[in-house]
């Protein structure tokens, strides 16, 4: 899939900053990318745990006065958990937008417009740049309401946008 993705973006004249930095893995971005942003946040909660834990059998041995080494390293085995709490949301806050599980990316350079219609009405249209990341806040039959990352909010069609998680028909199903 990550080669899929390689082809595809280079095809694409621009696309989103992050999910370059993503697909090149360079640096950091290359730990980042070991792990969906899911993922990450599994890792928080399972370091968030960890950490309580270590710290609750910290101050339990605090009252045994011969189990001090043993102590000590409940109170590292806590601050390395709390440390990996940190590096993970860290991790997860890097995706960005592509962490949202209501993210899109739009297949085709089109305009967003203020109406969902193709009807000749007056209306304000912005460009759509293929590549954009953008996150979808409403649905209307054929047509998503999306807000791109710069702040600008219209409507395009449906088929211009490829979710990045699951199908796009089982997220935004018409009412």
């Amino acid at each position: 899939m990550n080669w899929d993705l390689k082809v595809a973006l280079s095809k694409s004249g621009a696309y989103y900053p992050i999910l370059s930095r993503l697909v090149k893995g360079d640096g950091l971005m290359a730990y980042i990318a070991l792990l969906t942003p899911a993922q990450w946040e599994r890792v928080s909660y399972i370091a968030m745990f960890a950490a309580g834990m270590a710290f609750c059998v910290w101050v339990a041995l605090a009252y045994v006065y011969r189990l001090k080494r043993l102590q000590f390293a409940f109170a590292i085995l806590g601050l390395l958990s709390v440390a990996s709490v940190f590096g993970a949301d860290w991790a997860r806050r890097e995706y960005g937008l592509l962490a949202n599980p209501d993210a899109v990316v739009a297949i085709v350079e089109d305009k967003l417009k203020s109406v969902p219609t193709d009807l000749d009405v007056e209306q304000i249209e912005s460009s759509l740049p293929e590549g954009s990341i953008c996150l979808v806040s409403k649905q209307f039959p054929g047509w998503l309401k999306v807000e791109m990352p710069n702040g600008e909010i219209g409507w395009s069609r449906k088929e211009n946008f490829a979710p990045l998680y699951g199908k796009l028909s089982d997220r935004f199903q018409y009412p």
